[in-house]
C-alpha cells in the first residue's frame, strides 16, 4: 500500500489517539499541493469541530445558568445542548472514519 494513502488516513483515524497533533504534524511537514497535505489539512479542521462545538454549549450552558437563576431553564438547557453536542461530535467521528476508509480503498 502507498505511503501517501496510510498516512492520508492515518490523519482521519487520528481522532480516537491524537486528534489535533498527528493531521497538525503531517499538514507542517508535507509539501504543499500533496495529497497528504490537503488530507491532513481537511482531517485537522474535521478534528477541530467538535471542541469547538463543545466549548461553545458549555458557553451557551453557562450563560443561561447566569442570566436566568432558574435550576429548570438551565437543567432542560444543557440537556437539550449537550444532546446536540453529542450527535454532532459523533457525526464527526463517524465521517473521519467514512473518510479513512475512502483514502484507504482509492
Amino acid at each position: 500500500m502507498e505511503e501517501r494513502r496510510v498516512l492520508g488516513a492515518l490523519s482521519n483515524f487520528s481522532i480516537f489517539f491524537a486528534p489535533f497533533f498527528l493531521p497538525l504534524l503531517v499538514w507542517l511537514f508535507t509539501p504543499k499541493e500533496s495529497f497528504n497535505h490537503e488530507e491532513a489539512k481537511r482531517a485537522l479542521k474535521i478534528h477541530i469541530l467538535p471542541v469547538v462545538i463543545t466549548v461553545i454549549a458549555f458557553i451557551l450552558i453557562g450563560g443561561v445558568g447566569f442570566f436566568t437563576n432558574d435550576s429548570t431553564v438551565t437543567g432542560y438547557s444543557s440537556v437539550i445542548l449537550i444532546g446536540l453536542t453529542l450527535v454532532i461530535d459523533g457525526i464527526a467521528v463517524i465521517y473521519s472514519i467514512y473518510r479513512g476508509i475512502k483514502v484507504l480503498s482509492n
